[in-house]
């Protein structure tokens, strides 16, 4: 075993650690902690196991496993960007209502007295 797989291990089983320790506390539902528990796992099998990644590649036509693994991490943090961007507008949209709307009751109770 490499130096390399020894530090990404320790990194891997430190995150999972928090992820953990956010899902007993209640920060984190059930389904958000198994969604990232399957991708460390798969993780930690890529780094004990590097040449798997060149396999699974191969399969997709892409010629080393190192380039897929980049690929599929920049589709998947673009497209996270793109949920986390759809999440703020649509909380931004409800605060907006939220805002007018207490505005309007605090100025239709002004209005009463």
């Amino acid at each position: 075993m490499h130096a390399i797989q020894i530090v990404l291990f320790l990194l891997i089983a430190f995150v999972v650690l928090r992820i953990a320790a956010r899902w007993r506390s209640g920060d984190t539902g059930f389904f958000v902690f198994l969604s990232w528990l399957v991708f460390w796992a798969l993780a930690a099998v890529v780094v004990w196991r590097p040449e798997l990644s060149t396999e699974i590649a191969q399969v997709f036509g892409v010629g080393r496993g190192a380039d897929f693994v980049t690929y599929i991490a920049l589709i998947s943090l673009f497209y996270g960007f793109f949920r986390l961007g759809v999440r703020l507008e649509r909380q931004e949209r409800a605060i907006r209502k939220l805002t007018q709307a207490l505005a309007l009751r605090e100025r239709e109770e002004s209005h009463k007295h």
